[in-house]
């Protein structure tokens, strides 16, 4: 359930009657179009009944809902199950994002092939921590939090006034209910920064360390913040390193700072995790102000970016589109990925 509040933080915007497009990362194109036709529909329905029934948990409609979960969930986990024995995968998971303005709901089938199993450095198979809520400022970020996505769930939060006062934050502070928190996290962030640091590089609760990244970009000096963060690019949780890669690429953004080691975001567009991938191309697109970072781009990522284009996820597909336009100043479409290979050959 923790990687579904996480995505739908981001991107929420439920809708019940949304059209279901699939699509599916980690295989040749024969392969996954075989899946999609045999799985797709199974696939969109199992999803939309989750995020519905999420959707009623965070309205605290709870009558009966926790038990009807549990049942899509075991569902979920059969099909889950069944994709991996069909296709003799490592891997398979399924990544649902919602975008705002946009009534379909875009899942992207994850896998990972035995020929690939490097792949599988970006999947943490250990027990997670045990969040234990305290009275610290960590605390109070990851109650801040949740108190924004209940907000964005319900759609109280006006994406007009979504500007951000300080180097990275999801929705900003204005709601009434989120606004006293800027003062708060702007005060611990002078006060308490031993505390963010240390947290981020010891405590071995993931939601915690999650939550220090976001304090970090309340700190003032953007190097500084990029500094801290790159050690944890590659944290084994996928909620702190998106935490990280969002508040990294956010400093860049708001500071100017394009001169970045741009290898491990070149290195997470491999990952079977949608929220690596474009993060990574957060980034990526901020970096690709720098020639020499466009020469890394297209030699290291190139073909990383191209199979990413095929998808039909829009923050993968867009991402990479804007990615490709940028480090080759072409304007080819974004359909048009013979012309893309043709460039990407012509670059040695």
């Amino acid at each position: 359930m923790k990687k579904l509040v996480f995505c739908l933080c981001i991107f929420i915007s439920l809708h019940v009657n949304a059209k279901n497009i699939i699509d599916m990362y980690g295989s040749e194109p024969e392969q996954a179009d075989k899946f999609i036709k045999k799985y797709g529909s199974q696939v969109g329905e199992i999803e939309s009944q989750l995020l519905t029934k999420f959707k009623e948990i965070n309205q605290d409609d709870k009558n009966g809902v926790n038990d009807q979960l549990e049942i899509i969930l075991l569902k979920r986990n059969q099909l889950l199950e069944q994709i991996k024995k069909e296709g003799d995968f490592l891997f398979v998971n399924f990544n649902t994002i919602f975008y705002p303005d946009d009534e379909n709901q875009y899942t992207t089938i994850e896998v990972v092939k035995r020929n690939d199993k490097k792949r599988l450095r970006f999947i943490n198979t250990s027990a997670m921590a045990v969040y234990q809520p305290g009275n610290d400022l960590i605390n109070t970020m990851i109650d801040f939090e949740n108190l924004e996505l209940q907000l964005m769930i319900n759609k109280k939060l006006n994406s007009k006034q979504l500007s951000c006062p300080v180097f990275h934050c999801v929705s900003g502070f204005h709601h009434k209910k989120l606004k006293p928190y800027l003062k708060i996290f702007n005060d611990g962030a002078i006060k308490e920064k031993k505390l963010i640091v240390d947290t981020l590089n010891q405590d071995p609760d993931p939601e915690r360390r999650a939550a220090a990244a976001f304090l970090m970009g309340h700190f003032k000096d953007p190097k500084e913040i990029i500094s801290l963060l790159l050690p944890h690019v590659t944290d084994k949780n996928s909620k702190v390193r998106n935490n990280v890669i969002r508040v990294i690429g956010g400093t860049m953004s708001k500071s100017g700072i394009h001169d970045i080691d741009v290898n491990p975001f070149i290195e997470l567009l491999d990952s079977p995790e949608n929220t690596d991938r474009n993060k990574a191309f957060y980034v990526l697109l901020n970096a690709a102000e720098s020639d020499k970072a466009k020469k890394l781009i297209i030699q290291k990522g190139g073909k990383k970016i191209l199979k990413l284009l095929q998808l039909n996820q829009p923050n993968n597909h867009k991402l990479a589109y804007e990615l490709l336009q940028k480090i080759s100043s072409k304007n080819y479409d974004d359909g048009n990925v013979v012309a893309w290979e043709n460039w990407l050959q012509t670059c040695g």
